[in-house]
């Protein structure tokens, strides 16, 4: 109903984790399928032609299985439950359709598949792993959002430079706090290349032919937590460039 109401110009669904995102992409089939098993339709071919259970109308060997089990059960027993089942596909059958409707929009070309991950090696296999999955039930996998991406920075100054670069700017610096700010170049980088090689392990997902190719984004580690809308705006800015 959201999806067809012109009050909405895009609707964003932000799914839990892996497991749950993808028990939700498949709910669609799950019903449908437990709807139109070969079980419910035997009970319900049985059951709705006279309101009475009857294997008349119903394959010998079918009728076979459901007569052994009624052996066991009682006729009783199945004729509850096909009356169960009966009135419950009629209660259902709108469900069905939605159902059908519902598996039909999310594999839409009007619907757009946004992965999110860090540069983490267990992060970066189970959007892999998503990807794939998203892949067999032919939905497209539109992007990936790569999070806390720590820089790569090119030749780095000396400690001399540093503390004249200070001087210069007329700031103050304590005795060794050159050195610390190196260092702490020094290992922002070895992270970012740490973070460029766990990465190379996108490169496939984004380049997949059957998928039409993606698109990656990263998002730098910034050096402050992401709490106000001026540092929403920030990475606003750098998901969709203005």
């Amino acid at each position: 109903a959201v999806r067809k109401d012109p009050a909405y110009d895009l609707i964003l669904l932000d799914t839990p984790p892996t497991q749950n995102a993808l028990d939700f992409l498949d709910a669609p089939e799950r019903l449908i399928g437990a709807l139109d098993s070969a079980a419910t339709r035997w009970f319900v071919q049985a059951f709705q032609s006279s309101g009475k259970l009857s294997f008349n109308l119903l394959a010998k060997s079918t009728a076979a299985i459901l007569r052994g089990i009624g052996k066991l059960t009682g006729a009783g027993f199945l004729e509850q439950i096909a009356s169960f089942i009966s009135e419950i596909n009629e209660i259902f059958g709108g469900w069905r359709e939605r159902a059908t409707q519902v598996a039909s929009a999310l594999r839409g070309s009007d619907v757009a598949y946004v992965l999110v991950t860090t540069p983490d090696p267990l992060s970066v296999r189970e959007v892999i792993y998503f990807a794939d999955r998203l892949r067999e039930q032919s939905m497209r996998r539109d992007a990936f959002v790569v999070n806390r991406v720590h820089p790569v920075y090119g030749r780095l100054p000396t400690e001399p430079d540093i503390e004249d670069t200070v001087r210069e700017s007329g700031l103050a610096l304590g005795p060794g706090i050159a050195g610390r700010l190196l260092r702490a170049a020094e290992d922002e980088t070895r992270l970012g290349k740490q973070d460029a090689i766990h990465l190379m392990a996108l490169e496939g997902a984004l380049d997949d032919e059957a998928a039409g190719g993606s698109l990656q984004v990263r998002i730098p580690a910034f050096p402050y937590d992401i709490y106000d809308i001026q540092r929403l705006c920030r990475v606003a800015d750098l998901l969709a460039p203005p």
